[in-house]
């Protein structure tokens, strides 16, 4: 190796673990405010001087600078520098010692960590989780939450991870119900990135990249810390199941198509946004046409069992708010054509276009099939832009990375996240736009060459 390369690899270390420390600090701000505050300052109220501030702020002085606008400030900051980790590591440094890339792990789940917990502290959330609140009251008193709510679209299975999450609350003694929610969702972000490393380990990727396209993504904490949705409840039963499935497949094929398709089913069951990803998942498992359909239909009738127990007296409920439910509208292709029979379309293709994949690389197939969704799906709730981000952890490209850095933005200045206006405001069909091109790009380089399995 020259010396110029030498020292190019080790200034984009020095960049990189500059950053990191940044975010470190930025990222320690908040929770070392509070326990100052808490402890010796209780009282205490923090004046800003008599100029204009930036309007990322949404205040202007004179006033008083609140935690709150605090918090907003350096989450927006960290998010920027976290889409700058993102692009760094699209070249590895491979002259690393040990200590150093466990240090630098470290410091990503850290600050990865307190991206999410932070807003989860600061921030109730929004209409979801009012969502929450009512449904798990309801299910407390032993209700039917189908019935006495059209406030849910899910089956049981959240209801009851609600109910559960209440009482423990109650036991631990929690004031707010909305942080034991999303402490909940940032452990299953943790337990996401450990499947990501079990992958990434069996595929020998480097495991900081990984880390750092999936847990120190503005879309995955944003979505998680401030929102607190839970689309990778879904996600992380499809990871699991291929960690599994790719482990066993050489040596015992049909136990680990098994196994597969009892976790992309589980998944489906959690959240059935991933319909096409557990498509796929059955794709995989089964090699036979008539093996797929009765796993399919097996799937359908899971799904139905849940709702089982609640049906009487909330047949209309469970109808229109779940299966008939489609998501908020005015975005993607919806907003090119104008026109109802177009959804009919799109859930057929959330049914055919998996089944047209003809590669052995699950882990793209998956990433292709929350693509498809996003690119033609005629209603969408923005939670749903943090489907493929996990998945394009394992599957980097540009195209994924540019994703993230419009998403980010489109999600800081939406409405129901923070709101902060900074390029422009409310602006969900931008996301669109990256996710279709993203889509071409990938099904072009399907075509021309073998999928991608650029190392992050």
């Amino acid at each position: 190796m020259t010396r110029s390369s030498i020292r190019d690899k080790l200034m984009q270390y020095d960049s990189r673990m500059a950053c990191l420390g940044t975010m470190a600090v930025l990222a320690t701000l908040p929770p070392a405010v509070w326990l100052s505050r808490t402890l010796f300052f209780p009282d205490a109220i923090i004046h800003v001087p008599q100029v204009d501030l930036w309007p990322i702020l949404q205040i202007s002085s004179p006033t008083v600078l609140t935690d709150a606008a605090v918090v907003k400030f350096i989450i927006t900051v960290l998010s920027l520098l976290s889409l700058g980790m993102i692009f760094l590591t699209s070249q590895t440094v491979e002259e690393q010692s040990r200590g150093r890339q466990i240090a630098s792990l470290v410091l990503v789940v850290y600050i990865g960590a307190l991206s999410r917990l932070i807003p989860a502290f600061q921030f109730y959330g929004n209409y979801d989780m009012e969502s929450y609140e009512i449904v798990s009251e309801i299910v407390m008193r032993g209700g039917n939450v189908y019935a006495e709510t059209a406030r849910y679209n899910y089956s049981p299975a959240w209801f009851l991870t609600l109910g559960l999450l209440k009482h423990l609350q109650i036991f631990i003694g929690a004031d707010g119900f909305y942080f034991v929610v999303k402490a909940f969702l940032c452990l299953v972000d943790l337990l996401t990135l450990v499947a990501l490393a079990g992958i990434a380990a069996s595929e020998s990727r480097q495991l900081f990249g990984v880390a750092v396209i999936f847990y120190l993504n503005p879309v995955s904490f944003l979505i998680t810390g401030y929102h607190g949705q839970f689309e990778n409840c879904a996600i992380l039963p499809v990871l699991v199941g291929i960690f599994i499935y790719t482990r066993l497949r050489a040596r015992r094929p049909r136990f680990a198509g098994l196994i597969l398709w009892m976790f992309g089913t589980l998944a489906f069951i959690v959240k059935h946004v991933i319909l096409s990803v557990m498509v796929v998942t059955i794709r995989h498992a089964f090699d036979k046409w008539s093996s797929r359909a009765c796993a399919l239909g097996l799937t359908a009738v899971f799904f139905a069992l849940t709702l089982v127990p609640y049906w009487s007296g909330a047949q209309q409920g469970i109808i229109k708010n779940v299966i008939q439910y489609s998501g908020v509208g005015g975005y993607g292709m919806f907003t090119l054509l104008d026109w109802p029979g177009l959804k009919y379309f799109f859930i057929v293709g959330l049914f055919v276009f998996p089944l047209m994949l003809k590669g052995d690389d699950i882990v793209h197939d998956c990433l292709m099939a929350t693509l498809f969704f996003l690119s033609f799906t005629t209603g969408l709730s923005i939670q749903q832009l943090v489907l493929p981000v996990a998945l394009s952890a394992l599957r980097p490209s540009l195209w994924a990375r540019l994703y993230s850095a419009v998403t980010t933005l489109v999600i800081l200045a939406h409405n129901t996240n923070l709101g902060v206006p900074i390029f422009f405001d409310d602006e969900i069909n931008l996301a669109w736009y990256t996710a279709f091109v993203w889509f071409a790009a990938e099904i072009y380089l399907m075509k021309a060459v073998k999928p991608p399995t650029e190392s992050p």
